[in-house]
């Protein structure tokens, strides 16, 4: 089937998008652990805090 030959530009455009794709998915998975550790952090610091007021307050 002729219509079906990969030419050297379709590999190479090929290779690069799932080059792209990986790198996304990277990013992606970079700002998602950013995120869940600033949010932890946020977390234990209000935790922290909080609780020797809340003992003031009692």
């Amino acid at each position: 089937m002729p219509g079906l030959t990969f030419t050297p530009d379709i590999m190479v455009s090929l290779k690069q998008f799932s080059f792209l794709i990986q790198t996304q998915i990277i990013n992606f998975n970079m700002i998602r652990y950013e995120t869940i550790a600033s949010f932890e952090t946020y977390l234990t610091l209000s935790t922290y805090l909080t609780i020797p007021s809340w003992r003031k307050f009692r």
